[in-house]
């Protein structure tokens, strides 16, 4: 079958046109597997998206591919940093090798909340692409579009991110975070085997990044976030949702490009003992 790209408009996209292509895991690997040996990398402009023409002309479906790919590779690899340095922060302040003699340990949770988030942020984001569903933008002197591009059995299908979220999610605009979010949740219930997120500990997760950035901005006092047990209950949820999608990558024959499998061995060899610092810490 020859493969095209097609650009979707008008108000209502039917919804199987939004639905990535294959749904299941192993479909999903295989796609990947057949472009083994050909990742393309760079920063080339892989979706030439105008919004007006109804197919693009000889499009390059391998590097948009391996757009998706190394995309999904880049966030996870960006989800473990971020879930690394929360922890690393962590083990020096409960091991006393502090810099400030007078910093302490309850200062931070406004920080590794939101860190922590952003990490289980970046998790979703990869799970998105690599099944088939990337982000893109048109950013140019007088255009700023976002758009979505969705892998389907004929090939690519690029909407507009308002047009995808009022076809699929039931309302457009809902904002980055957000939408991602529901993307997420949506595309699940529809069968789309993503990596399997605690969407509640998700939105526990969120709730508690927004006290940190946003209320705490309003209160009188600090008591709202002097304290780190919220953090240390929510790592596991962050800490399966990267594992998940890690195997999944290593899974194709085109392995993990971030070497991050490395770096979280590191972590889930090490964070028993992180967690035993702060039982001992808070009891």
């Amino acid at each position: 079958m020859e493969l095209s790209v097609y650009c979707k408009n008008g108000k209502k996209i039917p919804e199987d046109e939004l639905i990535p292509y294959p749904k299941d895991k192993k479909g999903t690997i295989d796609v990947y597997n057949e472009i083994s040996g050909r990742i393309l990398t760079g920063k080339k402009h892989v979706i030439p998206y105008t919004g007006e023409c109804e197919k693009l002309e000889d499009p390059d479906i391998t590097r948009i591919n391996s757009r998706l790919f190394l995309k999904s590779n880049n966030q996870i690899s960006e989800a473990c940093n971020k879930l690394w340095s929360t922890l690393e922060l962590y083990y020096h302040l409960f091991s006393n090798e502090k810099h400030f003699q007078d910093f302490k340990r309850t200062f931070i949770s406004s920080s590794t909340i939101s860190t922590l988030y952003y990490s289980a942020f970046s998790t979703m984001i990869s799970g998105l692409h690599f099944f088939g569903v990337g982000l893109g933008r048109k950013r140019t002197l007088n255009d700023n579009r976002r758009f979505n591009y969705i892998r389907t059995e004929e090939g690519f299908n690029v909407v507009r991110r308002k047009q995808f979220e009022h076809s699929l999610l039931g309302g457009g605009g809902l904002g980055h975070h957000k939408g991602i979010f529901k993307t997420y949740k949506v595309l699940s219930e529809k069968g789309v085997e993503l990596p399997s997120l605690d969407i509640d500990k998700f939105q526990e997760l969120k709730k508690a990044r927004q006290e940190c950035d946003y209320r705490l901005l309003s209160d009188t006092s600090m008591s709202r976030v002097m304290r780190d047990n919220r953090f240390f209950e929510l790592v596991p949820f962050v800490v399966d949702g990267i594992e998940e999608v890690i195997n999944l990558i290593n899974q194709t024959s085109c392995g993990d490009q971030k070497y991050v499998s490395n770096r979280f061995k590191c972590i889930k060899e090490n964070i028993q003992e992180i967690y035993d610092k702060h039982d001992k810490y808070v009891l």
